[in-house]
């Protein structure tokens, strides 16, 4: 997989996407503590700014081990409010993308998330040969599959019992969007 322009911070109208680095795990530890984050998400708060930072530094690499997926992600950084928000990501495979996304909940409903997928969708498209974006969402996250219809995607299945975690069964939505 062939990687371009990793190291460019991207920017908004509002926001700065950073390319994640190691250094980042010390800005982004504490947003990622609030459980409220992970209430729909397999995954749970780092269980240490050790662990944040060996991840980090293993996405720093941004391509997978053996090199057929790219790993994009970026710190969402507010300008004014001179803070991190959280950090977005595409997993890209020949073809296609999966995108993600995480804010603290202090920055949700203020148009962050929806200014920052814009900008990683703009960078999908200009630099990587895909035709398609797909997002995998749980569907009791109202917000989150809003988010991604208000940016064009479609739905196009629904998984029932995709998941099981926090003693909860999860179904997923699936959504898409075409550059075709």
């Amino acid at each position: 997989m062939k990687l371009i322009n990793t190291e460019t911070i991207s920017e908004t109208q509002r926001l700065l996407l950073e390319p994640l680095k190691l250094t980042h795990a010390v800005a982004l530890y504490q947003l990622l503590q609030d459980k409220r984050i992970y209430e729909y998400i397999p995954t749970s708060a780092p269980a240490s700014l050790e662990i944040l930072e060996q991840r980090y530094q293993k996405l720093e690499t941004r391509l997978s081990p053996d090199g057929s997926e790219a790993w994009l992600n970026w710190a969402v950084y507010i300008k004014e409010y001179k803070a991190y928000a959280g950090y977005i990501e595409a997993t890209v495979l020949p073809g296609v993308a999966r995108i993600a996304y995480i804010l603290a909940p202090q920055f949700w409903k203020q148009g962050y998330a929806y200014e920052a997928c814009k900008c990683l969708i703009s960078i999908l498209w200009r630099d990587y040969n895909i035709t398609e974006i797909i997002a995998e969402v749980d569907t009791r996250n109202l917000a989150s599959f809003r988010l991604l219809e208000r940016l064009g995607f479609t739905h196009i299945e629904t998984r029932k019992n995709a998941d099981f975690f926090k003693g909860v069964s999860s179904d997923e939505y699936i959504y898409r969007l075409s550059n075709s």
